[in-house]
């Protein structure tokens, strides 16, 4: 049927009737908009949407388990705040995500996924440790977390995260984790101090990347019983003359390390090794399964015949290609 315009005359004045279909062009927004719109409305008003419409109500039940992600807004957030001390800046942003978690906890919001980014550069916050802790608590079916930038973290203390699968920490001095069955990937990367697993954690660990931690010959020696599970590791230990790796289910092996090394390898299903350091190891390696090696070595001029014999002998560990690199 054709749309028709009526106009209509009256003694006064012109009146025009115009039929025309009307469209839900918010409703045709992406599901992310319309849970970015739902996030920042207040919770009541928020929960109303879900009598507009079916596509409203999947957008609120959706929203119910939500990623946490505050780097784009922790920039933002500084940005503003320009002219304040860094202390006041990041304590006013700690009690924005405080606030906003409980406004979600409250609301019995599920948070998966959950970013933090800091920046604390110059004094001591043995405070913030805490902090980071009663927030964390307040997502316990947590399972991603990432929390970065804190180098002045003296201690960090997680507790009862059952569903956590995935951990990464940037520069925290001490990290400690108890009661996290579930978690498979932990890295704790930066000036890492100690990294404390109860077995129940530790125990289903399959990735682990580690960097100058405080990692010692026993702490090594005991990577079987650990993390039993473990197939991929990954460190950067500072002041570590000699390095000995034993792990019957290992399969990738990663290290970067400056100085004098002696490294001994044992692992029977070691399928891809790599090495960048400053000087050649003394390496001894055993696995019948190893594919892949990859080795970057800076290189000290001049260069005399002691380091070429040397550089013949570590290679002479690899059978496949070697990539050496400058």
């Amino acid at each position: 049927m054709e749309k028709m315009m009526v106009l209509q005359k009256t003694p006064k004045r012109q009146k025009i009737e115009l039929s025309v279909d009307a469209k839900d062009w918010i409703s045709e927004l992406p599901e992310s908009i319309k849970q970015r719109i739902l996030f920042f409305l207040p919770p009541k008003d928020a929960a109303r949407t879900t009598i507009v419409s079916k596509m409203w109500q999947q957008a609120w039940k959706s929203l119910r388990s939500v990623h946490f992600d505050f780097q784009n807004i922790h920039g933002s957030f500084f940005e503003s705040q320009d002219s304040e001390p860094e202390d006041v800046k990041l304590e006013k942003f700690m009690n924005f995500v405080d606030k906003t978690l409980q406004i979600l906890h409250e609301e019995m919001v599920i948070i998966q996924k959950f970013i933090l980014p800091m920046s604390l550069t110059d004094a001591k916050h043995t405070s913030y440790g805490k902090i980071i802790q009663e927030i964390v608590c307040r997502c316990p079916m947590l399972e991603e977390l990432e929390i970065s930038c804190c180098s002045r973290v003296d201690y960090l203390q997680l507790l009862n995260l059952p569903k956590l699968k995935k951990a990464e920490f940037d520069s925290c001095l001490t990290i400690k984790i108890n009661e996290a069955p579930n978690l498979q990937i932990l890295s704790g990367t930066g000036i890492v101090r100690s990294l404390l697993l109860d077995m129940s954690t530790s125990e289903n660990v399959k990735k682990l990347k580690i960097g100058y931690v405080g990692i010692s010959r026993h702490y090594l020696e005991e990577l079987n019983s650990r993390f039993p599970l473990l197939e991929t590791l990954q460190m950067q230990p500072s002041n570590l003359p000699e390095i000995k790796i034993s792990h019957h289910r290992l399969e990738k092996f990663k290290l970067f390390i400056n100085g004098d090394t002696i490294l001994q390898i044992d692992c029977k299903n070691l399928s891809s090794y790599a090495y960048l350091g400053s000087h050649i190891p003394s390496l001894s390696i055993n696995s019948s399964r190893l594919q892949k090696s990859q080795n970057l070595i800076s290189i000290h001029y001049p260069l005399d015949t002691s380091w070429f014999l040397k550089l013949r002998q570590y290679l002479g560990n690899f059978k496949q290609t070697v990539v050496l690199e400058d």
